[in-house]
């Protein structure tokens, strides 16, 4: 994960003020919360939720 965003800082599609490992680590985290919504919510795996919430904090 942290070498893609390191790829797409270069190429300029990414901008950000943390170092790459820091982004992919919390990206990770939050991807990992969605996989177990059932389990912390008991609500429904929802994968369009996370990529709803992702994109809003990697813009």
């Amino acid at each position: 994960m942290a070498g893609f965003l390191a790829e797409d800082i270069a190429a300029g599609r990414v901008t950000i003020e943390l170092e790459p490992g820091e982004l992919a680590y919390a990206t990770v985290r939050i991807v990992e919360s969605f996989v177990h919504t059932p389990a912390i919510t008991g609500g429904a795996p929802d994968p369009g939720q996370n990529a709803r919430v992702l994109r809003a904090l990697l813009r």
